[in-house]
């Protein structure tokens, strides 16, 4: 049923069925983003935890239910010391690798074994920075002055996801399906809000026809979008690969910059490269891997429940071609200064994709007993930072 608006205030729900209401500008948003720009750039990338925060408090704060709206509560300094922390542990690190290279030598065997556990523990820690992430934005995010939060460890969830994940090399992929959903099972069924507990119950089955669909027309569309990029070139004289060979031999003898046709090679190449990367595989993976996310995010609605509350997803392989699509052609084409509208498209298209049935009695709701972290989600922003 269509929500009836009062100026100045969020939607109110019909009966049985409603959705999430954002009613922000994108007006709002630029004067946010602007600032935030100048912000960051003069305090040399520091203000960006703060710039994030301010993002965040204008967007949950014109995303209504029931007609009462979200308030975020988080702050930019947690996130900074979320920062900080990762970046010690990097330092570290760096301190340690180093000392063992010196003492040791570049290839001795422990120094090799320890840069190996580092990238095994890194993958580790970009796992358990998911269910972080997760828990901070819920503690901070309130609806009728109550918050959310999860049980558990973020550390045992990344030791069983990093199992998990080992079954993808092994299974050539196909086990994708079934891996994302244990852990998305996981996370969701160890998040609260308030006194309530989200429910889902998200099987692999429905999602493999879609899944297989999606790799089939991912692989043969990159292959023919790549093909033609690079035949392209080769008809317009872009790849010669000789001349550069001959540059990087005459580099490495003679040293020395290049000529003004060997730069026009180099610079050829590298433009093809990208383009075949970024146009070729991108727009391939987009309206390839749209059918997979399509269907995982309707049969992964359609097993939710809190509460009362039961969800349903309209979204479809063309509707996220065309949000997909759209957004990278805005961030291309504005050289990044499209941001904010990208935030705008996506939050309108889950207003009108996700469909909520029922009615939440907000009095059933208590608050939340569920300790909150004492800072920020510093783990996802060094392998993820995110939209928002």
């Amino acid at each position: 049923m269509a929500a009836i608006t009062t100026a100045g205030e969020p939607a109110l729900p019909g009966a049985g069925t409603q959705r999430l209401v954002y009613d922000g500008g994108l007006m709002g948003l630029y004067e946010i983003y602007l600032l935030n720009l100048v912000l960051t750039v003069i305090t040399i990338g520091i203000f960006r935890f703060w710039a994030k925060t301010r993002i965040r408090r204008y967007v949950w704060s014109h995303v209504s239910f029931q007609g009462d709206r979200l308030e975020y509560t988080g702050t930019g300094g947690e996130l900074f010391k979320g920062f900080l922390i990762v970046l010690g542990f990097i330092v570290l690190y760096g301190i340690l690798q180093s000392v063992l290279q010196f003492a040791l030598g570049p290839t001795s065997v422990i120094a090799v074994v320890v840069q190996f556990a580092f990238m095994f523990f890194v993958v580790y820690l970009a796992l358990v920075a998911h269910y972080t992430a997760q828990n901070y934005r819920l503690t901070r995010t309130l609806w009728r002055g109550v918050r959310g939060g999860m049980t558990g460890s973020g550390w045992s969830y990344g030791i069983k996801a990093l199992l998990l994940s080992l079954l993808l090399p092994l299974s050539l992929g196909l086990a994708q399906p079934w891996v994302t959903s244990k852990l998305v099972n996981w996370r969701a069924n160890a998040s609260w809000f308030g006194s309530e507990r989200l429910q889902l119950d998200l099987r692999a089955g429905p999602l493999y026809g879609a899944f297989i669909l999606s790799v089939v027309l991912t692989l043969a569309l990159a292959a023919l979008f790549m093909g033609a990029i690079g035949g392209f070139a080769y008809l317009r004289g872009w790849l010669d690969l000789d001349g550069f060979m001959d540059y990087v031999q005459q580099h490495q003898m003679e040293g020395g910059v290049p000529d003004d046709a060997q730069a026009r090679t180099i610079v050829q190449l590298v433009f093809v490269a990208y383009a075949t990367i970024l146009l070729g595989f991108g727009l391939a993976y987009i309206l390839g891997w749209a059918f997979y996310a399509a269907t995982f995010y309707r049969v992964t609605a359609g097993s939710a429940q809190f509460a009362t509350l039961r969800f349903q997803s309209h979204a479809t392989a063309g509707r996220l071609i065309g949000l997909w699509a759209g957004n990278a052609v805005i961030y291309v084409v504005t050289l990044g200064f499209g941001y904010p509208i990208l935030i705008q498209r996506t939050l309108r298209f889950i207003e009108r994709n996700l469909e909520i049935q029922g009615e939440l009695d907000g009095t059933r709701l208590t608050q939340s007993t569920i300790a909150r972290p004492r800072f920020g989600e510093g783990l996802l922003e060094a392998f993820d930072p995110g939209m928002f």
